[in-house]
């Protein structure tokens, strides 16, 4: 049996590494074609330019990005990209802005660099894009043939970003360990169509550990709009640990649950890691997690102020008939969630995410 690994081609991290990342690029090419929304480089935009002029380097910024990675978006960038006889694509924000990134590369074939402004998701080091429509219902996922070329991850601005977001990027690699564990026991394949390494295993849970020993201080930390060690550990679990995690442990139950809860519009305003934490609720009602096992799991939940009931990710009132409709969703062929290592049909998923709000809405009741 083949297994195997894949990963970024470098990885950066630190305080203010935006004002050397001129340094980290100049390998690369000349000309960096930089995707990024009007707020975004108004955080570091500049700080980029300014690092890249320093090492004689030019950065193409001729429009904003409008903010959805759709089809029409990805092929509006990908013609300027053309045009501006780019060497290099910068995808610059959070996981829309790098998926766009990934998708130009796919349709180009161009180096390209991830420069995350939020640690909301594990996406930034992984060859993977997930595509949506203009109503950000997800359409598709598509492979890069390579990892990012280059990560750069500026502790300091992320520090800087909104607290949810970073929460959020917690409650996503919450789910690498627990869906790792999953594809090993099924003896399931990764994204790159192989049996995963033991490395990508214990990564995922190295991942987890620092998470459970680092999470509330780092949160501290953001709150505080400074960066710590705490901080700088945790940001490396949600970004590359969780990143080189799922990618080569696999997926399973919590991101495909994700998927299903993106085709209900209740749940639109709810960020992708908010979705996946409560996916991990259902992946466990699904193994036969022991409670004791989910009381602690509803404790984290509770300490980091994750939202965990569906009504907190905006599903509230007689929530049956969306539900049946995340479903379906949730288990069309070939979806990730018959990487688990138990029987799985509609009945028992829709089961599992009913008892995991239960469960959830208990705790809170008992907690307050």
């Amino acid at each position: 049996m083949i297994r195997g690994f894949g990963s970024p081609g470098r990885y950066f991290q630190g305080a203010d590494i935006t004002d050397q990342a001129g340094r980290f690029l100049k390998h690369l090419g000349k000309k960096f074609f930089l995707i990024a929304d009007p707020v975004v480089y108004g955080i570091a935009g500049e700080r980029l330019n300014k690092s890249l002029e320093a090492e004689n380097l030019h950065l193409l910024f001729p429009t904003p990005f409008q903010g959805e990675c759709c089809q029409t978006e990805i092929q509006r960038i990908t013609s300027l990209v053309r045009r501006e006889q780019a060497d290099v694509i910068i995808g610059m924000g959070g996981g829309k802005a790098a998926d766009t990134a990934k998708m130009v590369n796919i349709a180009t074939t161009l180096p390209v660099v991830i420069i995350p402004t939020v640690a909301s998701t594990d996406a930034p080091t992984s060859q993977l894009a997930v595509v949506y429509d203009e109503q950000h219902v997800k359409a598709g996922v598509f492979f890069m043939s390579r990892g990012p070329d280059l990560v750069l991850v500026d502790t300091a601005i992320i520090a800087r970003a909104p607290i949810r977001t970073f929460r959020a990027g917690i409650g996503d690699a919450l789910s690498t360990s627990f869906e790792a564990e999953a594809c090993h026991a099924s003896q399931a394949k990764n994204i790159f169509g192989v049996r995963p390494t033991r490395a990508a295993l214990e990564l995922a849970r190295l991942s987890f550990h620092i998470l459970k020993a680092n999470a509330m201080e780092a949160l501290a930390a953001v709150s505080a709009q400074t960066v710590t060690d705490e901080l700088e550990t945790v940001v490396e679990a949600t970004i590359l640990l969780s990143g080189l995690g799922f990618e080569s442990g696999g997926l399973a139950a919590a991101h495909s649950i994700h998927g299903g809860f993106t085709a209900l519009p209740a749940m639109q305003k709810a960020l992708h890691g908010e979705l996946v934490a409560f996916g991990v609720l259902a992946q466990c009602v699904l193994e036969g997690k022991n409670d004791a096992e989910l009381q602690e799991l509803l404790w984290f939940y509770r300490a980091l102020d994750l939202p965990m009931t569906l009504a907190e990710l905006g599903l509230s009132g007689n929530v049956d008939d969306s539900l049946v409709v995340a479903v379906k969703k949730i288990c069309v062929p070939g979806s990730y969630i018959y990487n688990m290592p138990v029987a799985i049909n509609e009945e028992t998923v829709l089961h599992a995410i009913k008892k995991a709000d239960r469960l959830a809405v208990n705790y809170k009741a008992k907690a307050d």
